[in-house]
């Protein structure tokens, strides 16, 4: 007959909540990793034996539930970086290297597609007689770190040389004095200054002459922060030996650093010559113009190839065409003189255009509406082309 129960009993409340805990620990590990997109990977070094996660597995083209095989994984280390890795695995596992491993290399893809680019890092565990037996430590995937990098590196390869081989002069101003923290080539070439003469310096300082034109426009943008452009701005430097009015192109740009104006960056073209040449062309056209308003010879000029009359003197209105100035003025001659162009002057007058060739002709027949009435006349004529400066026709 059963009289009692004897009962044992050993507490393991400590021992259930500090497994519980390691398993907590273990999953924020796991989610860490996994949040960071890391492979992991651990290696017994005396039994060749890997375990590692399943990105890892993924990376080698293994299944989740295929075990790693450590010659099989190295083989697909890209051929180019395989003796490197082992090269520092080597030195991990020598005991003065205090079992440090970091290395980047690529990573075959298993299907075919473009190499990974990755970094491992780890650490190599010694016993007592210096021996290697644990080896593990996590592979980043940088691809697209590497990928941006290089990008941005040819996108600055490529702005800078643009910059350097385009005309256009850039210079870094900082601070309220304007010093010039930079400036490139043809910016130099822009005042007829050398970097010793003008980097580390402020800028009045080396060209005491623009400052009445330019200090207040820098001063503004410095303040202000609103960028100013200007088109053949006119500026009096010092340069080559000489003193001489320059016209600039130019835009003045806030810098800025950690969202705080530090300085103006000038980006600026030369337009000089340009401007000499269009203020030479514009004489030129004046005096043009005087000549043919002035001539006793019935005159006009059309432009453009709808040869727009730009231009008739009073003969030509008085004489021939029997109209008003304002009649004819900015319009195609073929608008003001529709019968004109059913006759041969409108081919005459595109070959002169497209040819670059004068045309001149002696008591050549036409007709003219005069009030209204087709009128045939005879008349002496010049078809001459005038020409811009790169040698087009106009």
């Amino acid at each position: 007959e059963i009289a009692a129960v004897f009962v044992t009993c050993t507490e393991t409340t400590d021992k259930v909540m500090a497994m519980e805990a390691l398993k907590q620990r273990e999953d924020q590990l796991n989610f860490v990793i996994d949040a960071a997109e890391l492979a992991t990977w651990d290696i017994n070094t005396i039994t060749n034996s890997v375990i590692g996660n399943n990105r890892m597995k993924q990376w080698l083209g293994i299944g989740e539930e295929e075990p790693i095989q450590l010659a099989s994984s190295l083989k697909m280390i890209a051929k180019e970086d395989r003796q490197k890795v082992i090269n520092a695995i080597n030195r991990a596992f020598d005991p003065g290297s205090n079992g440090t491993y970091e290395i980047e290399y690529s990573l075959l893809d298993p299907n075919g597609k473009d190499e990974r680019r990755v970094i491992s890092k780890g650490k190599a565990i010694f016993d007592e007689n210096d021996i290697p037996f644990r080896f593990s430590g996590i592979t980043e995937d940088i691809t697209e770190k590497k990928n941006a990098a290089l990008r941005i590196f040819e996108s600055e390869k490529r702005f800078r040389n643009t910059v350097s081989q385009a005309p256009v002069g850039i210079v870094l101003l900082l601070g309220e004095d304007f010093l010039v923290e930079n400036a490139n080539e043809f910016y130099l070439r822009f005042i007829g200054k050398n970097e010793e003469e003008i980097i580390g310096k402020p800028l009045f300082d080396v060209l005491p002459e623009v400052k009445d034109a330019v200090a207040p426009l820098l001063s503004n943008v410095l303040h202000t922060g609103v960028p100013y452009s200007a088109t053949e701005f006119a500026i009096p430097l010092n340069r080559y030996g000489e003193s001489q009015l320059a016209f600039f192109n130019f835009t003045y740009q806030p810098f800025k650093d950690d969202d705080h104006i530090i300085g103006v960056m000038v980006v600026a073209m030369d337009v000089t010559e340009t401007v000499h040449r269009k203020h030479l062309i514009e004489e030129t056209q004046r005096r043009l113009q005087e000549m043919v308003t002035n001539s006793p010879i019935p005159m006009t000029i059309l432009r453009g190839q709808d040869f727009i009359i730009e231009s008739v003197n009073k003969a030509l209105l008085e004489k021939l065409w029997l109209k008003k100035e304002d009649e004819v003025t900015g319009k195609p001659i073929f608008n003001v003189f529709p019968e004109l162009k059913e006759q041969r002057y409108a081919q005459l007058l595109l070959q002169v255009f497209e040819t670059g060739k004068k045309y001149h002709e002696k008591e050549a027949e036409g007709f003219i509406y005069h009030d209204n009435i087709l009128k045939k006349m005879y008349m002496d004529f010049e078809y001459a082309p005038l020409f811009n400066t790169d040698g087009s026709v106009s």
